[in-house]
């Protein structure tokens, strides 16, 4: 994704590829990332309610059945892009970079949703995912 500016916060296995795209801060606090960012490609539940309270538009993917499921099924579902492939990712991020207000629905939709939740409801949220 050229001329964009990507932050990495974290330190995977994929560190090293990340290193060719952006920049690798290692496990630091995100908030400082959030803040400042209009889109947030996070992949777990508790980071994407993080991202939502920073009003921030959560683009995603899945490689896994059970990723697609927990994405797919979540109560927020209709707010965050979900993507299977890394060039409908790519192709996501620079649509909504270009149309900022065709992303401002999702983002008011998440912002106001991650208001009324709290711990209680987050582990409702994470039995009603893992329960069969």
């Amino acid at each position: 994704l050229k001329g964009f500016t990507i932050d990495f916060c974290g330190n995977g296995p994929l560190a090293g590829e990340c290193k060719k795209y952006g920049t690798v801060h290692g496990f630091v606090d995100p908030n400082l990332f959030l803040a400042k960012a209009f889109i947030c490609l996070s992949p777990g539940v508790t980071s994407i309610l993080e991202a939502f309270t920073y009003k921030c538009l959560i683009i995603t993917a899945y490689n896994n059945p059970v990723k697609k499921d927990y994405l797919l099924m979540t109560p927020f579902a209709q707010s965050i892009i979900v993507k299977d492939k890394s060039f409908a990712l790519a192709q996501a991020i620079k649509y909504y970079s270009k149309h900022p207000s065709a992303a401002q629905t999702k983002i008011n939709q998440a912002y106001s949703w991650v208001k009324t939740q709290n711990w209680e409801a987050t582990v409702k949220l994470y039995l009603k995912l893992w329960q069969p």
